[in-house]
């Protein structure tokens, strides 16, 4: 009988033994991993680069590098509560999303506080209708930051850390003070693409040198570690509150060297090299999801002098009702459709 109950008791240490080590190696590899962020503008995930691809990232990249997505709707079409519900859950609920197959936390894009719609009742709405929101993200190009960081400091008095606040700007190796906009951000998007002047971007701008004088992460793995070099040279190694991000779509596009329009946008694959490369402490990762392309690229450069009429008869160029012209400085642009991604091509 003793035999026996020895037996037992040595499967039982063995079975500890065992789903302790899992345990342990399950909580260390969820240590090495980050949270991948995304940022679309008011298209959403409607935009033709992901219509082309039909992926974000592919779902093994994914799982393997990070343990959830973060989708931060934009709420730039959310205008009247219950009516424009579908706006935001049809971006946090999008199929590109699902196939990540990592569990999602619901963040909120907001912009433009105005006499028709203020900061106050964007925020308002949404929080009210949404309760699961973690999250709230406004853009540093935002002219109406002091209306947001109003709000923020009410919300932040009655709700403590219910939410994080985080703003998306240029790179940055620390959050803003307090005192320069008067309120403490919890996380900062460090743009890693179409920022500084031309002598200061090559300082920040991923990648290496080619013969043309361009800087990109292409398809090599001497590209991607360059990236991180280049990373942490511009934007510290700050893992907690500094998120590197890069562009996924629309107009990243920059004048550099000899070509007016470099195109900085990264496809899935070159997305999943700079991961596959990655030797920092710096898990974490955005990607901005714009729309259209900078003016001085083509097609856009041919289509700007279309009234809307002849843009739509273009099958070149598309008419963007809320966009300035640059040349007339008038509401209402056309610029061309954009081609695919182009990260390391001159355009």
């Amino acid at each position: 009988m003793n035999i026996i109950y020895i037996i037992l008791f040595i499967i039982l240490i063995m079975f500890l033994h065992t789903l302790f080590l899992k345990t342990r190696e399950s909580f260390t590899n969820n240590q090495n991993k980050g949270t991948l962020y995304l940022i679309p503008e008011s298209d959403g995930f409607l935009v033709p680069e992901l219509i082309k691809s039909d992926e974000l990232l592919d779902t093994v990249v994914a799982k393997k590098y990070f343990n959830k997505v973060v989708v931060i709707a934009n709420a730039a079409d959310y205008k009247v509560p219950s009516t424009d519900r579908d706006i935001m859950l049809s971006q946090w609920n999008n199929i590109l999303v699902q196939k990540l197959g990592l569990p999602v936390e619901k963040w909120a894009f907001v912009c433009c506080s105005n006499p028709k719609m203020s900061a106050n009742t964007l925020i308002d709405n949404l929080t009210t209708e949404f309760t699961d929101i973690k999250g709230i993200l406004i853009d540093s190009e935002d002219g109406t930051i002091d209306d947001f960081i109003d709000v923020f400091n009410d919300m932040r008095i009655k709700t403590g850390s219910k939410y994080k606040y985080c703003m998306v700007g240029g790179p940055r190796k620390t959050l803003p003070p307090s005192s320069k906009y008067n309120f403490r951000f919890d996380v900062w998007f460090s743009e890693l693409y179409t920022e500084g002047e031309l002598n200061e971007y090559n300082y920040y701008l991923p990648g290496k040198k080619s013969a043309d004088g361009s800087l990109c992460p292409s398809q090599e793995v001497e590209d991607a570690k360059q990236f991180w070099k280049a990373t942490i040279h511009g934007i510290g190694n700050n893992p907690k509150n500094i998120v590197p991000t890069v562009c996924g779509s629309g107009n990243c596009q920059e004048a550099l060297h000899s070509s007016n329009c470099f195109d900085e946008r990264l496809s899935s694959d070159q997305i999943k090299l700079i991961l596959e490369n990655n030797n920092t402490s710096m898990k974490d990762l955005g990607i901005w999801y714009g729309t259209g392309q900078q003016p001085m690229c083509q097609p856009s450069k041919s289509c700007l002098n279309y009234s809307e009429k002849d843009c739509s008869s273009n099958r070149d160029c598309v008419w963007f009702p809320y966009k300035k012209n640059p040349i007339t400085k008038k509401t209402g642009v056309c610029m061309g459709k954009s081609q695919l991604w182009g990260c390391s091509e001159t355009w």
